[in-house]
């Protein structure tokens, strides 16, 4: 009812928590995780493989994302290289066959990590740029032509820097995203927050606070990706 009430029906977008990050979280021992053991992740593979086929069928989803922000430690914790794109691209590839959009998010620094996701079947690599702009020393332009990709440029800050919260100016988002189209093309990004608001809710008193802080931080982001429409492109 409330996408009939906006006029957005069958535009829904999923993020599903992907499989090394359910194992990171995941305790076997007192002492063990379940990221720990190959034989368990690649469980959790099939579990979350099965999970967006399901998601996939629904007419109404259009974007599914793999959501992996223990990546990196997973890579740290000596676990192959093939079992970490497979944790990505085995679950896409199920909604690339539906002809949904796919992508992954990984936030924190990715530049040792961009080897890995150029691999995966993910169309849309979204990472935390606006906190941590030496991210956009991971990837180049070249790379992302070369493996078909869309940079999913986040561009408004979701964490606190020096325990406050920045509300960007629409002039500073402007620049920063006409800085990333010069260096990726246009054509090669994606536009989104950087990571997800939920941290939000531990800084401010109440809900209401932090939902209008958010509010602000997705209009300052529309209002920037129409001027660079409206005067750039």
């Amino acid at each position: 009812n409330l996408l009939k009430e906006h006029n957005k029906e069958g535009m829904l977008k999923v993020q599903v928590t992907g499989p090394l990050t359910l194992a990171s979280v995941t305790k076997v021992t007192d002492k063990m995780i379940a990221l720990s053991y190959e034989s368990i992740v690649e469980e959790f593979i099939e579990a979350i493989t099965g999970i967006v086929n399901q998601i996939a069928s629904i007419n109404d989803v259009k974007i599914i994302f793999i959501d992996e922000p223990s990546l990196s430690y997973a890579s740290w914790m000596g676990i192959n290289e093939e079992i970490l794109i497979k944790a990505i691209s085995k679950p896409l590839n199920k909604a690339n066959s539906k002809g949904k959009i796919t992508g992954v998010h990984v936030c924190g620094d990715i530049r040792g990590l961009s080897n890995i996701l150029l691999q995966t079947s993910a169309k849309i690599l979204h990472h935390e740029f606006k906190g941590f702009p030496q991210n956009l020393k991971a990837y180049s332009k070249k790379d992302l032509e070369a493996n078909d990709k869309i940079l999913g440029l986040g561009c408004v800050q979701t964490v606190p820097k020096d325990s406050e919260i920045v509300i960007e100016s629409i002039g500073e988002v402007v620049n920063f995203i006409k800085n990333a189209g010069e260096k990726f093309g246009f054509e090669k990004i994606f536009l989104a927050p950087d990571c997800g608001f939920k941290g939000f809710r531990q800084i401010f008193k109440s809900e209401d606070e932090a939902q209008k802080i958010v509010k602000i931080k997705m209009r300052t982001m529309t209002e920037a990706a129409e001027l660079i429409r409206t005067t750039l492109l």
